[in-house]
């Protein structure tokens, strides 16, 4: 996602947050020449939280092999709900999702 847009006037960038839905599923097969279904699934999320890329720091949700989903900050880790994965501060905050087969 791009979080970071960079602030001519005062030479350095800002942070945006505007919402970004984090889709539990995507499918990119409409942007093949076959036309084919290309659905990944969600699978982790990064997330910056600060104000600016100089100030913050970064946490993960990661998804389990038993699909469960865990939330990782620092050497704290806590279990999530799938629905806490549609959350206002991560739709905020969201810097990477990854996604697979």
């Amino acid at each position: 996602m791009k979080r970071f847009v960079p602030n001519l006037a005062r030479q350095t960038y800002d942070k945006c947050f505007n919402p970004v839905s984090i889709d539990q599923q995507l499918d990119i097969g409409h942007v093949c020449a076959d036309q084919l279904t290309l659905e990944y699934k969600l699978r982790g999320i990064v997330c910056h939280m600060g104000a600016t890329p100089a100030v913050g720091h970064y946490v993960a949700d990661t998804q389990a092999c038993d699909g469960g989903w865990t939330h990782f900050n620092d050497s704290v880790a806590t279990k999530l709900e799938t629905q806490d994965l549609q959350s206002d501060m991560r739709q905020k905050n969201v810097y990477l999702a990854v996604y697979s087969l």
